[in-house]
Formats: structure tokens, C-alpha cells, sequence
């Protein structure tokens, strides 16, 4: 009889690509905890270098040297500070603002500034219909990422070629996205499509990694993509890729549409408000204990200063009722933020509370509002905002103690 031989196959393609996908993520996930570590030090630095020179900017004369230096530190300061920002953007910490927003204006105005400054062998279509839903979002960022993507388009076509803009309402049943990464239900989506060189499966893999770049040394720091990743991530949406070499690029980016309107709130401009109040403010950088301390002492307060947790429980152990509001940082190393606040709630069950921190992955405005802080700040906090949101905070809680029916402790 004839010799039988039996063969085997299994396609491991599917686990492969989900190997990939996995790898990717991590990947992705570890660089973006890098980040904020690095982004919360920085606030930290940052903190005192602004604070102190907004104070010296109010004593030094308008019209002199003096005053022009310290403008020039705090203008460099400042876009520390958005660095800062943006790589937070990455790290998917986001510490913005959103609010609805109509994407279609901004669109037509990211077109019309391509259509301004590209050759013109090189064509601008868009397709921004009308009847676009509303999303959640950050408009100067969305703003950001449309122009990012399409001044990468342009430079993928050095002589001629299409660049299209669109936008577009969708019902999505389980898009997959980067990262193995589905969507499902309403989004609008926006697609930016070049007839450029394309990339190969490599740089595809590789395209929002940070500081990737293909251009040449000096050209691009490659932290574009990175940036839009983040900003997408932390607007829960999603990215789609295609192209391929010689046959140019599809970028697709899926945000979720707004189910409903938000109030915008308008800044006031009145004067700084003030305070007699006692305030107990908590920091382990012992300089922003003393910038903050200044701030509020310049508004009117009674302050005590602490830069150790420990130390400042058991101060408030001894007398509760003298502190009318505590303001304290989230990431101390012998103390959370949030753990001193639960102490002090023990012995003081209305205690006012604001936490503040450079960065932190489990503590957000809406974290700190479900434990039942009364607000939460960012680093590198201004004097204005400091101050503001301590008068308000003292407010509401003397409103709320005359409701009738509260039991003050």
C-alpha cells in the first residue's frame, strides 16, 4: 500500500495581526504613562516660575527693563506650559475644557488656509455638507488635528496632486479602529485623503509612534501624529489608516456626536475677589506652598502653610473649626490628596475641599467631584483662577449651610 501523508494547516495570520495590535497598545500605553509623569514634574516646576513672575510683573514699573524681562520669562513660561499640554495630550490625559462645537466652520477655514499656502498643482476639494451633528470636543484642537493632517498630505505631494476634506454623519456597527479599537453608534466622521506617496506596512505601524518622523533631520520633530493619536483617544474616538506606496493616504478620524447641549461659561471681568476666611493650603513642593500662601494673603486671607501632609492633619486635628477651606495637591509622597480630604471629612463633615494636581491618572474633575470635592485645578494654577475658585467654593459652601434642612458639623 501506497505511503499516506496527512497535512496540517492553521492560518495564525488573525493571531498574528492581534499579537500586533496588543504590542502596539502596550506600547502606546507605556509611553503615554511616561508622559505624564514627565508632564506633572514639569507643572511642578513650572508652578512656582509663573506664579512668582506674574507677582513681580504686578510691583515692577510698566515702562521699564525690568518689566520687559520678567514678560519675556513669563511668555516662555507660558508655552512651557502648552508643551506641557500637549504631551499630556498624548499620555490621553486630557485637561481640557470641552464644550459642543459645530465642526463644519472650522473645517472651512483649515480648507481655506490650505488653499492659501499649497501649490497650486496641487487641488483642494472638501465636502462639509450641512446637517452635521455637534460633538463634544475641544475646537482649537480639532483644529489642530485637521491642519496637522492636512499639511502632512500636502508634503506627501511635492509636485502635484489631490488633497480632500471630508465630513459626514455615520451609524457605526463596529468600525475597527487603531489598536484593535471598535466603534459603535453616532459619529461624525472626517477623512482626509492625499494622492501622495503613501506609506509601506513599516511606517504604518509606526506613524503615530512619538518623534517618528520620515522627513530629514530638522525637519519635523514627529510629534504631530502622536499628538492627534492623544487628542483623539481622550475625545473617545477613533482612528482608521489606509494607504499604500505610490497610491497615497485615507485618514480617517471618528468623533462621537453630542447628545446634547452644554452651557458656555463666561468669563467675568471684574476685579479679583476677596476673602477673610482662613485657608489651609497643602503642597509637597515647598515653594508653590509659599506661592500659593502669597496669592491668597494678597486677597485677603489667613493662611497656613504645610508642606507635609502628615503635619498638616494632625494641625487640623487640633482645631478644625478654624480652617474654613483646605486646598490641597493630589500626589504627595506620604499622603494622596484625596486620602488627607477623607481624613478631614471625618472631623469636619462640610469641609470645603480643592484638590490640585500637575497630573494624575486616577483623580480628574469628575473623580474628584463623585468623592464629593468641591473643585478640582490643573498645574500650573494662575493666581486669577486660584483665587476665583476659592472665593467660589467658600461661597457656595455658606449658601449651602443656609439652605434650610443642612446640618452643619
Amino acid at each position: 500500500s501506497q505511503p499516506a501523508i496527512l497535512s496540517t494547516q492553521i492560518d495564525v495570520s488573525q493571531r498574528k495581526n492581534l499579537e500586533h495590535q496588543l504590542r502596539q497598545s502596550q506600547k502606546m500605553e507605556a509611553l503615554g504613562t511616561l508622559a505624564g509623569g514627565i508632564a506633572h514634574d514639569f507643572n511642578n516646576v513650572l508652578s512656582p516660575i509663573i506664579g512668582f513672575t506674574d507677582l513681580l510683573l504686578k510691583k515692577a514699573e510698566p515702562v521699564s527693563e525690568e518689566h520687559d524681562f520678567l514678560e519675556t520669562i513669563a511668555e516662555s513660561a507660558y508655552r512651557a506650559k502648552d508643551l506641557v499640554s500637549q504631551v499630556l495630550l498624548f499620555s490621553r490625559r486630557g485637561q481640557t475644557a470641552k464644550k459642543v462645537c459645530e465642526l463644519r466652520p472650522v473645517a472651512r477655514e483649515v480648507t481655506k488656509l490650505m488653499r492659501s499656502t499649497l501649490p497650486r498643482t496641487i487641488s483642494v476639494t472638501e465636502d462639509i455638507p450641512d446637517g452635521l451633528a455637534a460633538v463634544l470636543c475641544d475646537s482649537s484642537q480639532f483644529y489642530q488635528v485637521l491642519l496637522n493632517l492636512c499639511v502632512n498630505a500636502g508634503q506627501a505631494m511635492p509636485d502635484t496632486g489631490e488633497l480632500n476634506i471630508t465630513l459626514e454623519n455615520v451609524e457605526t456597527e463596529g468600525v475597527e479602529c487603531l489598536y484593535g479599537k471598535s466603534l459603535f453608534g453616532r459619529y461624525v466622521r472626517i477623512a482626509v485623503t492625499d494622492t501622495g506617496v503613501g506609506m509601506d506596512d513599516e511606517t504604518l505601524s509606526r506613524m503615530f509612534d512619538p518623534f517618528f518622523t520620515t522627513r530629514p533631520v530638522g525637519e519635523g520633530t514627529g510629534l504631530g501624529l502622536s499628538l492627534i493619536f492623544g487628542i483623539v483617544e481622550d475625545h473617545n474616538g477613533g482612528i482608521v489608516v489606509s494607504s499604500k506606496p505610490g497610491r497615497g493616504t485615507s485618514i480617517e478620524i471618528y468623533l462621537p456626536s453630542a447628545e446634547a447641549e452644554t452651557e458656555i461659561a463666561v468669563a467675568s471681568a471684574a476685579a479679583p475677589p476677596t476673602g477673610s476666611e482662613t485657608i489651609l493650603f497643602i503642597d509637597d513642593e515647598a515653594n508653590i506652598v509659599e506661592l500659593g500662601r502669597r496669592i491668597l494673603e494678597g486677597a485677603g486671607y489667613d493662611v497656613v502653610g504645610m508642606s507635609d501632609p502628615r503635619m498638616a492633619l494632625d494641625r487640623f486635628i487640633e482645631d478644625p473649626e478654624r480652617f474654613d477651606l483646605v486646598v490641597t495637591d493630589q500626589s504627595m509622597p506620604m499622603m494622596k490628596g484625596e486620602w488627607l480630604a477623607t481624613e478631614m471629612r471625618k472631623l469636619k463633615a462640610n469641609l470645603p475641599i480643592i484638590l490640585c494636581t500637575g497630573h494624575s491618572v486616577t483623580m480628574n474633575p469628575e473623580s474628584s467631584k463623585a468623592i464629593g470635592l468641591n473643585a478640582f485645578l490643573y498645574k500650573p494654577v494662575e493666581a486669577c483662577e486660584l483665587v476665583a475658585t476659592v472665593r467660589r467654593v467658600l461661597d457656595e459652601a455658606m449658601e449651602s449651610a443656609s439652605t434650610p434642612g443642612h446640618v452643619s458639623n
